[in-house]
């Protein structure tokens, strides 16, 4: 396998010393780079960068050479960009058990995968930090600490939510706040929700009714894909969208429930902060 990397490196590097001053811009930085890189694997590393060029188009190509830049710079102790400057001032501060894997998993994510990613790398050294000095001022954490849960298997739900809280999402894209919170009130007797009302008042008599009940019961406090809520709210986000994409009137939008309406205008925020992340990707690494 290393031969057969090398003998792509030569044939890469054969090439831009043939073409020489006639290259495309993608391959003259290559030649530069080739020529100015010191880091160790840097040679591998461009050899892909050409290679996104010649076989897909250059698709990749700002994306690899961001990570190209930033090891030949943090090679030379040079952590100044913003994402290891943010990084840096959390790693000062931090204690909790496995911070330095956690730091190391950034890093990559920076390199890898700088935006979207790299902020929930974030997410986990600051959520991680605070648990673990006894900060729980975060409104999921409060939420989670403001539960009376007694229904069997209530510690594995729990337990789930705040691994996922310490992953860096937000409970409600899972649906978990209201899973736990209503697989309690259905613990107590209470089924008040609107599903659990037109279930109940359906007069069901065919063999096998009683296991399609409970699975639907189960689906309405699923957690995740599994679940009724973000079922809810990808049909939203689905709706919203497609209303957006073809000029339906404003009549059409009505058709969803306020509580669908509700998760769908913040599922479009998060959309439109990711467009306006991902319309300056382009800007890193230049």
């Amino acid at each position: 396998m290393e031969g057969q990397q090398e003998d792509v490196q030569r044939i890469v590097t054969g090439m831009i010393e043939v073409i020489g001053d006639r290259l495309h811009p993608n391959l003259k930085l290559v030649d530069e780079l080739l020529r100015t890189l010191t880091y160790v694997g840097h040679k591998k590393d461009v050899t892909e960068l050409a290679l996104d060029h010649f076989n897909k188009g250059g698709i990749n190509f700002d994306g690899i050479l961001h990570r190209v830049r930033e090891k030949e710079k943090m090679s030379r102790g040079d952590t100044s960009h913003p994402n290891l400057v943010l990084l840096d001032k959390l790693i000062k501060h931090a204690t909790y058990d496995g911070w330095r894997d956690d730091f190391q998993a950034a890093e990559k994510e920076h390199l890898y995968r700088p935006f979207l990613h790299f902020d929930f790398a974030l997410k986990r050294i600051k959520r991680k930090q605070k648990i673990s000095v006894g900060d729980r001022s975060d409104k999921d954490l409060k939420f989670l600490d403001s539960l009376s849960l007694t229904y069997p298997g209530w510690e594995k739900d729990w337990n789930i939510a705040v691994d996922n809280y310490k992953q860096g999402h937000k409970l409600d894209c899972y649906g978990m706040t209201f899973c736990l919170a209503e697989k309690q009130r259905m613990y107590k007797g209470d089924r008040s929700h609107a599903r659990l009302v037109a279930l109940d008042s359906l007069q069901l008599t065919y063999p096998g009714w009683r296991a399609d009940a409970e699975k639907y019961e189960q689906r309405h406090v699923g957690i995740g894909k599994s679940g009724f809520e973000m079922a809810d709210i990808v049909l939203a986000l689905k709706a919203c969208l497609g209303c957006l994409l073809i000029n339906a009137p404003l009549s059409k939008r009505n058709e969803l429930s306020l509580a669908g309406k509700k998760k769908c205008e913040q599922f479009v925020k998060v959309l439109l902060k990711t467009l306006l992340i991902l319309l300056n990707a382009s800007n890193f690494g230049k």
